[in-house]
């Protein structure tokens, strides 16, 4: 047999080799997709089930007494249950310790499914039990058919009669979707079901399941080609003939064209917001579109945490403004910046430092973890590219890096920081690592953030034409963003399966750091780099913001990083030495190996990401309408009806108001933009009780309202997160309580006017300190008037907030007519004192403590919460007296 014959066989050979793996994954492929598109496989994220809650309508109870049983029928609209929900009231205070309540679900052949026995202790009177057939015996879904009747029994056992509960029924039967008869003792009641919610599985998105299916495929084929060229002789020398044919070309270049378009098309946000209601965030938001015009500095006036840009994340038009206008300019500059960033991704690709492969990975990663498109994370979504091109050698890519970065200082703060220090990270990773560089590049990277370093105070001083506002602002960034991970925190905030696959996310980006520190630095920088807003994320997803949100802020930037990943032919035929790729020795697999893991890792953290952040391309057609809107809509006024609807003032309020100034408290400063007459005045960190919680700002504002604060305030007591009303600002409501008088009171407003003369401020002289432990309930000395709690964290509660969080610490406070308040306490307000004076809950009380001296006082409190075990087992307490 001749040379050639031999060699056609061995090509043949190569040929089917590869061929039959890729057809296999393509048959593999096509028979998913196939049975994704008639709705026959569905894959559910059991984290946040839908809930199916029943209206109420005419409303009885049914007793469980003598043995009564109630047996409730229904037909799933779906093929899985997460959970059932029931009311059960009139539970006692006193049974025995063997009662229990039974709900045992059978299917339509009266065949036991699951039993469940709940002692009445775990019960709670009156409120949804939670998720028994989810937290409860059975810990995976119950898998039912959605075409056959189910029925549930619901008795008691082991109680007496006269401490036997009821559960309600309602003549409303289509109340929840599938309910049918209901039968109380062998009797069916007429019209009537059984007042019960339904927990179904929220499915992910079928394109999101599709294009999941999709990334697995392309990485599982690339991984497949990488063994089989490596590994078959003559492969290696064919492979770029294969990438060099004119029909592939020609679709690679399609490709490396469209992909650009559409994503800058999808990347960009709506930029105009529309103002709903003066409740919590559209009161700072729009705070942000009028200081300007109102003659607020940052950093001197206003201390919050955004900056004089930052109306641009929230544009509201409210007529023809020079804020609005100006918004529209920069959002036209910040489009021209994207538009220019996705073009040098093109001409990258054409000088081949971007594969077709990265760049269709890098766009499916971010179509699977698509979330309507945010100003601040598309902000940073184009840092991390203008990185990502600088590191492959575009160094134009310098100009539109520090351009965002600049404007990220005056927009977001917690932009600027992760901006600012992603880059840092990114130089300093290269100089002193990477070997490659000689003296002149290493210093070339120093140059790196030194425009943006440069012009943020330069910028900031024409600005305000103020060193102090300078240095107020730049200790401003840092203070609200400590602030903000300290206070911000919410025990379920997430759950066991958000906080693993964040776990896993940062495992697996790990692990193709250790790669690429084995395999090449340069790119191991850019790699370190991006995981900073990966981990600012995640410090942001523990707080109460919860993962799903902490997900998609940080996957968008993670697919533009995938542009810098080696995973095309070019970039293989040009890193691998040739002497690799013959099998002499066990390295032969080494690179092929190590490529595959990166583009499975990168692959993981796609998956996870979508999963975690419950991705859904569902989503991208009402994104593109409103952006449609929004683009053909420019010019007509944000404020939409439900704002006038939600933001009424009582008339008695307004008439005493007048011309007068007057501000809010705490934090519907958006009645401005429903009242144009009213001259509000804003405190200086733009609301009070507000989301961004330390004692510094709490110093300041209360320094407002002794100096200079409104003629009038219109006060409610409103909180988050169960916080103790007015504890959260103790120097404030101190400023407040010395400053004004309550003038009118309904139940939801206590309007204040400011005192003719001041009340003489109290000062406190330190008594004595004392030991105690930190969960003991601690008596107030009669003599006391003023505390400070000094909690300090232990080492490991230090490591525990620095890599998760502190945990929420509550507290119990009890007064001395009795009367007591429990909720979250907020450790650096508490750390930095606060008087032992009554903290009103509600407006009369709120009108009583102005009005009146006869208060009662703080006579104990107790800390508790999960925020305890990241603190020392002893508290020390400064007793301050009134001189």
């Amino acid at each position: 047999m001749s040379a050639n014959d031999n060699n056609k066989k061995k090509d043949v050979r190569a040929i089917l080799n590869l061929v039959i793996p890729a057809f296999i994954a393509v048959a593999i492929f096509l028979t998913f997709s196939i049975a994704i598109a008639f709705g026959e496989i569905y894959f559910y994220n059991y984290r946040n089930p839908e809930s199916i809650t029943p209206e109420i309508g005419e409303l009885e109870t049914v007793s469980l007494s003598g043995g009564a049983e109630i047996t409730q029928y229904f037909t799933p609209c779906t093929q899985h249950i997460s959970y059932l929900a029931y009311y059960i009231v009139a539970l006692p205070e006193d049974y025995s310790d063997g009662a229990s309540f039974v709900m045992t679900l059978y299917d339509s052949d009266n065949k036991v499914i699951i039993s469940q026995t709940t002692p009445f202790s775990m019960i709670n009177n009156g409120d949804w039990t939670v998720d028994y057939f989810r937290k409860g015996l059975l810990k995976l879904p119950l898998r039912v058919s959605d075409s056959k009747e189910y029925h549930i029994t619901f008795s008691v056992t082991g109680c007496s009669d006269d401490a036997c509960p009821c559960l309600i029924l309602t003549d409303d039967v289509n109340t929840v979707a599938g309910l049918g008869s209901c039968i109380v003792d062998g009797t069916e009641k007429d019209e009537m079901t059984v007042y019960m919610g339904y927990g179904y599985p929220e499915t992910l998105s079928r394109f999101v399941i599709l294009l999941s299916i999709l990334l697995v495929f392309l990485s599982i084929s690339y991984c497949l080609y990488l063994y089989y060229r490596e590994t078959i002789p003559g492969r290696a020398e064919n492979a770029l003939k294969h990438y060099s044919n004119p029909t592939i070309q020609k679709i690679k270049l399609s490709i490396a064209i469209i992909i650009p378009i559409l994503w800058f098309v999808l990347a960009m946000p709506d930029i105009v917001y529309h103002l709903d209601s003066v409740s919590l965030d559209p009161s700072w938001r729009w705070i942000l579109n009028v200081a300007y015009e109102k003659g607020y500095i940052f950093g001197k006036d206003l201390f919050f945490s955004y900056g004089p840009l930052g109306f641009a994340y929230y544009l509201i038009n409210m007529g023809d403004t020079a804020t609005y206008k100006m918004g529209l300019l920069l959002w036209g500059c910040l489009f021209a910046v994207a538009a220019y960033l996705f073009a040098r991704i093109f001409i990258a690709w054409r000088k081949g430092h971007i594969s077709t492969t990265s760049l269709l990975l890098a766009f499916i990663v971010y179509l699977l973890t698509f979330h309507e498109s945010w100003t601040d994370s598309f902000l940073q979504f184009m840092v991390v590219m203008s990185l990502v091109l600088w590191d492959i050698g575009d160094r134009t890519a310098i100009i539109p890096l520090n351009v965002l970065i600049t404007f990220s200082s005056f927009g977001k703060i917690i932009g600027f920081i992760s901006g600012i220090m992603m880059v840092l990270v990114y130089a300093l990773f290269r100089i002193l690592f990477d070997n490659r560089l000689n003296i002149k590049e290493r210093l070339k990277m120093l140059i790196l953030p030194v425009p943006s370093i440069i012009a943020m105070p330069a910028l900031y001083l024409l600005y305000s034409h103020s060193i102090s506002g300078l240095i107020g602002y730049i200790a401003n960034l840092f203070n609200n963003v400590s602030g903000f991970n300290m206070t911000q925190q919410f025990d379920d905030s997430y759950s066991e399966l958000d906080y693993i696959c964040f776990f896993v996310i940062l495992l697996v980006y790990l692990l193709i750091f250790m790669i690429f520190i084995a395999k090449d630095r340069r790119r191991a920088a850019i790699f370190i780099a991006a995981g900073v807003p990966l981990f600012s994320a995640y410090k942001y997803g523990v707080t109460a913001h919860g993962m799903e949100c902490s997900a998609w802020v940080a996957a968008m930037p993670i697919s533009a990083l995938m542009l810098d990943m080696p995973l095309g032919i070019r970039n293989l035929s040009e890193e691998m030495p040739s002497n690799t790729l013959r099998g002499q020795s066990p390295k032969v697999l080494y690179h092929p190996v190590l490529q595959s893991l990166i583009c499975c890792g990168c692959t993981i953290i796609a998956l996870l990401f979508a999963w975690c952040g419950h991705g859904s391309l569902s989503g991208i057609t009402e994104d593109m309408h409103s952006k449609a809107y929004t683009v053909t809509h420019l010019f007509e006024d944000s404020r939409e009806e439900s704002l006038y609807e939600s933001g009424q003032l009582p008339k008695e309020i307004l008439n005493i108001i007048g011309d007068s100034t007057v501000g809010v408290y705490p934090w519907r400063i958006a009645y401005g933009a429903v009242y144009d007459d009213l001259n509000i005045q804003f405190s200086p960190t733009c609301f009070d009780g507000a989301e961004i919680y330390n004692d510094r700002l709490d110093a300041i504002s209360a320094q407002y309202y002794r100096d200079r604060g409104p003629e009038y305030i219109i006060m409610s007591c409103e909180v988050v997160y169960g916080q103790v009303n007015l504890l959260n600002d103790p120097q404030i409501w101190y400023a407040i309580k010395s400053n004004y008088n309550a003038v009118y009171t309904d139940d939801e407003f206590c309007l204040l006017k400011r005192k003719e003369s001041a009340d003489v401020e109290k000062t406190y002289t330190l008594v004595e300190s004392n030991t105690y432990n930190t969960s003991d309930r601690i008596e107030c000395p009669d003599w006391a008037d003023y505390a400070v709690i000094h909690l300090e964290y232990s080492f490991t509660g230090k490591i525990r907030g620095l890599f998760w969080r502190y945990g929420v610490t509550n507290i119990n406070i009890e007064y001395s007519d009795g009367q007591s308040v429990y909720g979250t306490a907020l450790v650096p307000q508490i750390s930095s004192g606060f008087e032992l004076c009554y903290y009103p809950q509600d407006t009369y009380g709120v009108e009583s403590s102005l009005n009146s001296e006869d208060t009662p006082v703080i006579s104990a409190f107790t800390l508790s919460g999960t925020g305890l075990n990241s603190m020392n087992d002893k508290v020390i307490i400064d007793w301050y007296s009134c001189d």
